[in-house]
């Protein structure tokens, strides 16, 4: 028996994938690559198992998407993944070397996947702001610094794993460390005059300067504008630990009751902190009850000026109904021109290093964790709700290829503008179906804070509303709407947009 059992395994040798083993350096989709290649299928992307376990143990490239149970990168080695593609993982991420997230691509790990690192174990990940240095973009890192992560439930209570970030540890496009200047102006630097955070603040003058050298927790968010490189847009290498799981920010709602500007209203400026993008409406669900169910996206789109009041940009309104364009912002206090100016409409997902601010209704904590994490593209964004992630710069787009979901939610946009009188733009959404009410829907509202002279604004209980869920269309249907004019003025209304 013994002598017949030798002669098998010498005839069929052990190749069990447990796990699929790297080799030699090289490209995925090569049989030289693995340890068996000659007989594992793991170079075919389309035949890759879900429950498969992985370890790269050499420096392999990708340019296809790849999901796991396991993935384990070995030290000193790194798995470069081309294109707009996506490494998943549902179960264990042991990353003691480097995973590389080329162009669009992202890294997502799922509610039950856990990360353990190395000292070393880092990923690196880009993204793109503005490079005009008179322009902002608000920033939230999807990284911390590098430490040793032992093995622990990531998904329950706040992940200690995870580490804080701050922006000295940014690097440019050519992987060198970014340099910093005192100076107002960037030239090929970022200046220190405009790093920004906005926690539990009330006014213009709760924005908080930061250094290059402040610790920044997970999901805080920070402003910075560009370096004044040459281009439109200035690239960013974001390098370090992956932030994973859920990730818990104490909030207080200093102004308390109401949501005046400058008086009651209480703001928090975070971030996206996930190498992948997120989805709107699930962060937005998980934080019932603290945050106003709106979420606001700064757009600076024209303009070459470090003085407040000639800003050419605002802040876009999201929810779970849809979004609204930004007016442009005027003064210290939120002031603005009377005109919706804004030239991004943004979509239900925030892309990789997104900066948003959140209204605070209630002491609490602001939760992220991985539920929330979905992989959408930039690049798929299209103009429309449901279609691509949006990043607060100037972006081509391309005809869409990920559907959110089929949504049964009627909408109606109607544009408000001046014929004679003062310039006057205002945008608002409605939307009607039978999960919504004419009363307040957490989520799908969202109120109008501006003060205008000439304005148009949907109405719930006599409040200024900018976007506003109803029941269902039925022909006995009344939507109430608050006009104001300052004189002898002209206006018009037009359904500018109607979907389903």
């Amino acid at each position: 028996l013994s002598a017949r059992l030798h002669n098998i395994t010498t005839v069929q040798p052990q190749t069990a994938p447990m796990p699929y083993k790297t080799v030699a350096d090289g490209c995925w989709c090569t049989e030289s690559t693995w340890l068996h290649g000659d007989v594992w299928d793991i170079e075919n992307a389309s035949d890759n198992k879900e429950w498969s376990i992985v370890q790269i143990s050499n420096n392999v490239s990708t340019t296809n998407s790849h999901s796991h149970l396991g993935l384990i990168i070995d030290a000193d080695k790194t798995l470069t993944v081309n294109g707009d593609n996506l490494i998943e993982n549902s179960w264990y991420f042991e990353l003691n070397g480097t995973l590389d997230l080329m162009d669009d691509s992202q890294l997502l790990q799922t509610e039950n996947s856990d990360l353990v690192t190395s000292a070393d174990g880092k990923i690196l990940r880009r993204q793109e702001g503005q490079s005009n240095p008179y322009r902002y973009n608000y920033w939230g890192s999807p990284v911390g610094f590098t430490s040793v992560s032992t093995l622990s439930d990531n998904n329950t209570g706040n992940n200690a794993n995870n580490t804080t970030f701050s922006l000295n540890m940014l690097k440019d496009e050519a992987g060198s460390n970014c340099l910093f200047t005192s100076g107002q102006t960037g030239n090929g630097k970022i200046s220190t005059q405009w790093l920004y955070t906005y926690i539990n603040g009330l006014t213009y003058w709760d924005w908080a300067n930061i250094s290059p050298s402040t610790s920044l927790s997970p999901g805080v968010g920070y402003t910075q504008k560009g370096m004044g490189n040459a281009g439109t847009e200035q690239q960013y290498i974001f390098e370090g630990k992956p932030n994973n799981g859920t990730i818990l920010l104490n909030v207080t709602d200093k102004g308390g009751a109401g949501s005046v500007p400058n008086k009651t209203k209480t703001e928090y400026l975070l971030g996206n902190p996930y190498a992948s993008a997120m989805d709107i409406h699930k962060f937005i669900d998980d934080n019932a009850g603290v945050i106003d169910g709106t979420l606001q996206l700064w757009q600076h789109w024209a303009g070459n000026s470090h003085y407040l009041n000639e800003y050419q940009g605002g802040y876009a309104q999201v929810n779970k109904l849809g979004s609204c364009r930004a007016y442009q912002f005027v003064g210290f206090y939120g002031d603005h021109n009377g005109s919706q100016d804004g030239t991004i409409v943004p979509s239900r997902y925030l892309s990789v290093g997104q900066g948003f601010l959140a209204e605070i209704v209630a002491d609490g904590q602001v939760e992220f964790n991985n539920g929330q994490r979905v992989f959408i593209k930039e690049a798929d964004a299209d103009g429309t709700y449901d279609n691509g992630s949006t990043f607060s710069k100037s972006t081509s787009s391309k005809n869409s290829k990920e559907k959110a979901s089929n949504d049964t939610m009627q909408k109606i946009r109607l544009e408000f503008n001046s014929v004679t009188g003062p310039k006057t733009r205002r945008e608002l959404l409605m939307g009607f179906s039978d999960y919504t009410t004419d009363g307040f829907d957490y989520g799908y509202d969202a109120k109008s804070t501006e003060t205008n002279n000439n304005d148009l604004n949907l109405s719930l209980e006599g409040k200024n509303m900018i976007m506003q869920a109803y029941g269902e269309i039925t022909d006995e249907k009344v939507v109430p709407l608050n006009l104001k004019s300052s004189g002898d003025n002209t206006f018009e209304i037009i359904i500018s947009e109607k979907e389903n």
